[in-house]
């Protein structure tokens, strides 16, 4: 398991910093194969499902969320720094460059996907539960928030779902 600091720019061309784990197998370094990544893009892969990846000789690459670099919003800053992520990835040594899945759920689906398309070349990909349309789902959100603010506590509402994602909208 390695930490790593990611420079990037953000959507305004400034500098900024994410955070990033890789997580790979001993004996995938040791075999002088080139491993292929996994590249879960946007939310946090915690170390446990990263091994799970890594265990069938994967290299598994994920960001890293912390008071000094905290998540963005996938549309913006979290699609710079997860390609960051995935340029750092192709780099690296032990790396096949051209063996490469993309992975994420929800918004981090949408950028699976979208990635996919201009991130050449993309072995595959996986995208849990993307958001595939934004307008809907803000439409959505609009339509339901009194559901949601009427609760002191909005998930005791009866769309807690919404209340977590609600931040979204906002």
């Amino acid at each position: 398991v390695l930490l790593a600091r990611v420079p990037y720019l953000d959507i305004y061309g400034m500098e900024k910093e994410g955070r990033a784990r890789l997580v790979v197998h001993r004996s995938t370094l040791r075999s002088g194969n080139a491993a292929p990544a996994f590249c879960h893009v946007h939310y946090e892969l915690g170390v446990d499902g990263a091994k799970r990846w890594a265990e069938q000789g994967w290299a598994v690459f994920s960001a890293v969320y912390n008071e000094d670099a905290p998540i963005d919003v996938s549309p913006g800053d979290g699609n710079n720094l997860a390609r960051a992520i995935i340029q750092w990835a192709r780099r690296l040594p032990f790396i096949d460059g051209v063996r490469l899945h993309l992975d994420g759920g929800s918004q981090g689906g949408y950028m699976a996907l979208a990635m996919s398309a201009d991130m050449f070349p993309v072995t595959s990909a996986t995208a849990d539960a993307p958001v595939v349309n934004w307008a809907y789902n803000f439409g959505y959100f609009e339509a339901n928030r009194p559901l949601v603010e009427a609760f002191e506590n909005p998930f005791e509402s009866p769309l807690p779902v919404l209340a977590a994602v609600m931040q979204l909208a906002d």
